[in-house]
């Protein structure tokens, strides 16, 4: 219990691991928030709410009866839309078969307002809503015709001899399920809210993270002490090994379930804040994507199950890379191996639900994590021919994969070598080398492997994925209108769009008069009501262009007022340059996995004493500077690359970026910029602008790095640096924009069309970089570089010139 403590003490008062976790949270959090919106949220939980307090008679006929007068309501409605004569007639085709009370109580409820209860005044938005509930109620409350049906359509397939001894799997499946369900009780269902219970379980992207955490983890449990070369000093004691790697796998199990729990109780929470859990009494066949259940479990039950098999996948996982970091002698290839373990899992549970591989697509870690599937859902397995349900299969399978890397991880590391990541120090020609690498290749493993660089990136990645695939455009309609008026008129400005715009606005303003004449010629019996309907319905049509046509003409004038040759779709250059929705999170993210990819670099070295073998070595502190920066400028670009490049493709799906080589002054919104370039170059632009942003930020957090000499405290003194001003500035602060990195690291437009007013920025930040560089080469080097040189002496003649003296020596902090 002592070994176990003293693990658990060191592994959580480790900063990176912590500040790792907690990005991890909070990516979820982001996550979990998304997961859960709903834009009709408050009217959806108020119909709840009211169906809560009902019986089922109650609730059906609730229900019926406002899904009926709303469905009149709307009818009529929409026929108002048509001419006087016309919509009466048609009035009176809705109004045939409804009785007299039934009208008027309906009439009667439109203008008082009561029968848009949940969406006031919004008679469609209402009529939707019952629809959707009503059809969730019908789905509930079939249950019992369900059952039957899986069980009458398993005894006629049996009868009959649709599946035969031949084909054995089919055949063993339909008898197992004929059997399940004709053996299975009576089961009293209630319709209630389910989309907290889903959004709770049917987590995927947090199932990742939580693999992603278990990995960090495990690292940091099995590898730390082995590749600084400390585990060394187990080998010779009494029980040590064994001791030790049974501390260690328990410590590991302890830190997986904890995240794993912090990760699913976000889930939970945002649900239960969002929807909530309607009566957790009721059975879990209440809820029809779990009908097919044939355990006699309630909602909370499954819930609580869920959250179990989620955890004990995630003690399967640990295992896994206990076994893979003691098995392999790099961390590179134990994250490597259980990153394919991974992708062989993955691949797995994507097999098609006819192959005769079902079994391993449930039967493997990562479908350990559905839940839903595993608790509350009825599947069998073909093993062999035989139909094996799903519970039974993954409890065996779980059992087996567990037991076989404990045994193997603590036997491998029982049979430990030393490390082959603990290197001794050689000095070459002068220049620092490491076991035949250079100092400039091991900066780099240091880095993005045994700082798990590679692993923060791949998280923001993650991230940045769900962001993309949770963005959506609503364009609306005089968008879509102009979209298809920019996709015939794109292409070099050859006078053809001119005319086409000319024909475009004699036929919109020509449409009032026209259907002014048509309906004098309907009143008159000079067409009939289909001949009337079908033109007025085109004329109409043709007036809704108008607003989008008046951004056609906008953009007209602006291409002749800036002389550009090329008609381009603006929209989606606009959408991907003026990412003002998304600038601050994209910052925030930049600035987290620099803080956590970067705090150790300097720091790092000092804290661990490393930097003082390199006194005596030729050019040592030098070398290995220059080499650290390079690092970080590559790591700098790769973070820059995920935060970004995200935008491109999702713009991409969703808009035409065709016109790549057209000039800037095609894009109205360009048009404050001082010089026009091609688009291509102006994107180039921003993406240096952005990049030297992320240097500059990473200058910040070196010297940070440098003048506390500690981990943990460089990542708080930078998060307080860089992030504070960002969230005040998300506070709508924006007057302290031009003070913060936002601009470098955004690469909005506004640095370029109002160039003067963000100069400021370039110069501040430029200085900022420049200074931080020069400190962290004095701190760490222990050298002053040539601009410290020259303020020496500039020093020295301005001091000479005052006190009309020479001065010997004048002080300067060494930084020792």
């Amino acid at each position: 219990m002592r070994l176990i403590k003293y693990e658990l003490k060191k592994l959580f008062s480790t900063p990176v691991f912590l500040v790792i976790i907690l990005v991890l949270l909070a990516a979820n959090a982001v996550y979990a928030e998304k997961n859960t919106s709903l834009s009709y949220l408050d009217a959806y939980n108020a119909i709840h709410e009211d169906l809560d307090a009902m019986t089922q008679e109650e609730q059906n006929r609730y229900v019926a009866e406002r899904l009926s007068m709303l469905n009149f309501a709307f009818e009529l409605q929409r026929m108002s839309e048509f001419g006087e004569e016309e919509s009466e007639a048609m009035i009176e085709s809705v109004m045939a078969g409804k009785s007299e009370e039934f009208i008027q109580t309906t009439m009667a409820a439109v203008e008082d307002g009561s029968i848009t209860k949940y969406f006031p005044g919004n008679i469609r938005s209402e009529y939707y809503l019952f629809e959707k509930v009503s059809e969730a109620m019908n789905s509930t409350y079939s249950y019992e015709t369900y059952v039957k049906d899986i069980i009458k359509r398993a005894q006629i397939m049996l009868i009959t001899g649709t599946v035969s001894n031949d084909s054995k799997f089919i055949y063993n499946n339909t008898s197992k399920t004929l059997e399940d369900f004709s053996d299975f009780p009576p089961v009293e269902v209630k319709y209630s809210v389910s989309n907290g219970v889903l959004a709770a379980t049917d987590t995927p992207l947090t199932d990742i993270f939580c693999i992603v955490a278990v990995a960090i983890a495990g690292v940091f449990v099995c590898r730390t002490e082995r590749d600084d070369g400390i585990l060394a000093i187990v080998m010779p004691t009494a029980k040590g090994r064994s001791a030790t790697a049974v501390a260690k796998l328990v410590t590991l199990l302890l830190a997986s379930w904890a995240a794993c729990l912090l990760l699913c109780a976000t889930n939970y929470g945002f649900a239960l804040f969002r929807y909530g859990f309607g009566d957790t009494s009721r059975s879990i066949q209440s809820i029809h994507e779990f009908a097919s259940c044939t355990s006699l479990i309630s909602v909370g039950q499954f819930l609580l199950l869920s959250l179990i098999v989620k955890l004990v996948s995630a003690a399967v996982w640990g295992t896994v890379i206990f076994v893979a970091a003691n098995a392999f002698r790099r961390t590179s290839l134990s994250l490597l191996v259980y990153l394919g373990a991974f992708a062989l899992s993955a691949a797995a549970s994507a097999l098609p639900s006819g192959s005769r591989l079902t079994l391993l697509r449930y039967a493997n870690p990562v479908s350990f994590f559905d839940a839903g599937s595993v608790v509350g859902k009825y599947i069998n397995l073909n093993f062999f021919g035989a139909a094996v349900g799903i519970r039974p299969t993954c409890i065996v399978f779980g059992v087996l994969i567990v037991l076989g890397c404990v045994f193997w991880g603590i036997w491998t590391f029982a049979k430990m070598y030393p490390s082959a990541t603990a290197k001794t120090i050689r000095l070459r020609t002068g220049k620092l080398r490491i076991r035949g690498h250079s100092v400039g290749f091991y900066e780099l493993k240091k880095l993005f492997v045994y700082r798990l660089g590679i692993a923060v990136l791949i998280a923001a990645a993650l991230f940045q994925i769900n962001s993309a695939d949770n963005v959506y455009y609503d364009t609306g309609e005089d968008e879509s209108l102009f979209r298809a008026y920019m996709t015939k008129l794109e292409g070099p400005v050859d006078g053809t769009q001119d005319v086409f715009i000319e024909e475009e606005r004699q036929r919109i303003f020509s449409a009032g008069d026209e259907i002014a004449a048509l309906e004098q010629k309907y009143a008159e019996g000079l067409i009939s009501y289909k001949e009337f309907a079908t033109e007025n319905s085109r004329l109409l049509s043709l007036q809704k262009r108008a607003s989008a046509f008046s951004m056609l003409e906008s953009y007209q004038y602006s291409i002749q007022e800036s002389g550009a040759d090329t008609y381009v779709y603006p929209t989606g250059y606009k959408m991907l340059f003026n990412h003002r929705t998304t600038a601050n999170t994209h910052a925030m993210l930049e600035s987290i996995v620099l803080i956590v990819g970067l705090s150790s670099l300097f720091a790092g070295d000092f804290e661990s004493g490393t930097v003082f073998l390199l006194n005596p070595l030729p050019r040592g502190r030098k070398y290995l500077y220059r080499r650290k920066l390079a690092s970080a400028a590559l790591f700098c670009v790769a973070t820059a690359v995920i935060s970004f490049i995200p935008d491109y493709f999702t713009v991409k799906e969703s808009f035409s970026l065709n016109f790549w080589t057209a000039s800037t002054a095609s894009l109205p919104f360009l048009s404050d910029i001082p010089f026009q370039m091609p688009i291509w170059v102006f994107y180039g632009v921003l993406w240096a602008v952005r990049i030297f942003g992320a240097l500059v930020t990473a200058a910040l957090i070196s010297a940070i790095g440098c003048a506390v000499k500690k981990n943990g405290i460089t990542m708080i003194a930078s998060g307080a640096v860089l992030l504070i001003p960002l969230a005040a500035e998300k506070l709508f602060f924006t007057s302290l924009t031009p003070f913060t990195l936002l601009p470098l690291q955004n690469g909005t437009p506004e640095i370029l069309s109002s160039f003067p007013s963000y100069l400021f920025a370039f110069i501040l930040y430029g200085a900022v970089g420049l200074i931080c560089v020069l400190f962290v080469r004095r701190r760490f080097t222990r050298e002053t570089g040539l601009i410290a040189r020259l303020a020496k002496k500039l020093i020295k003649k301005l001091l000479r010139k005052i006190f009309g003296k020479p001065v010997k020596k004048v002080a300067i902090n060494s930084g020792r």
